[in-house]
């Protein structure tokens, strides 16, 4: 178990700016094995624990690290499904740890931007331990456990348990499902392209009208699980490389 800030120390600074938009586009990874070796390690899984309600959505793509086919300017590569999960207190989201995934503010409204998000992130790993990582101080084990010290298993109520209950969210049956097909009506579509680094970007057209509306609804616990029938919609591409893409 890891549990992961940011190479980037903005973002796990609540005060910054940086921290209250949202999280740039990343896969999770041993970062020292890739420094030292360029070699990518994925953890198993991925979670997500909002201790907030606030600030973007995590935005979760179906694409595992690119490959040499992403690398070939007339390759390309079409995404056929996302998940969106808003910040809600207390949830607690995990996914495949080799997935694309961030928390773009521009999703947000102009008028939330400046909300404070915070989140506990943790990386569970199997037959790997990353590199350059340090152990938990003991000290502050008791913080977050509400098991008693010596094992008995007696069940303690730490003062956030007492307001706030841990629930997973991301169920076959706790989401919104879109399907979004070109002859789709009623969808406000928006093109968003982020940075994956130098040489990758990723170009993605989302239903922002159903995403947004879904913030206010608690009926799926906040999250969208998006489908596209066509490579049009969202696909990674060299930097080089044309937006346009066919099917």
């Amino acid at each position: 178990v890891q549990l992961r800030p940011s190479s980037n120390q903005k973002r796990i600074n609540s005060n910054s700016k940086e921290a209250q938009r949202g999280i740039q586009f990343h896969w999770d990874k041993d970062e020292t094995l890739r420094d030292v070796a360029d070699v990518f390690v994925h953890p198993h899984l991925s979670t997500v624990t909002y201790l907030t309600d606030n600030g973007a959505p995590t935005l979760v793509f179906e694409e595992s690290m690119p490959n040499e086919r992403l690398l070939d300017k007339t390759a390309g590569t079409g995404i056929k499904g996302a998940f969106v999960s808003w910040p809600l207190r207390g949830k607690h989201l995990s996914f495949d740890g080799r997935l694309l995934h961030g928390a773009p503010s521009d999703l947000l409204r102009s008028s939330e931007t400046d909300e404070l998000r915070v989140t506990f992130l943790v990386n569970i790993w199997l037959y790997h331990k990353p590199l350059g990582i340090e152990q938990f101080p003991e000290a502050f084990l008791g913080r977050f456990s509400c098991v008693d010290d010596d094992g008995n298993g007696k069940h303690r109520k730490s003062a956030m348990e007492t307001k706030t209950r841990i629930r997973p969210s991301n169920s076959s049956s706790n989401k919104l499902d879109v399907h979004v097909t070109k002859s789709s009506r009623n969808i406000r579509f928006c093109d968003f392209t982020w940075g994956l680094g130098d040489m990758l970007s990723i170009h993605s057209k989302l239903p922002v009208n159903i995403i947004r509306k879904e913030r206010k609804m608690k009926e799926y616990d906040r999250n969208v699980a998006i489908r596209w029938d066509s490579n049009d919609f969202t696909f990674i591409c060299n930097n080089e490389e044309p937006k346009k893409r066919t099917s």
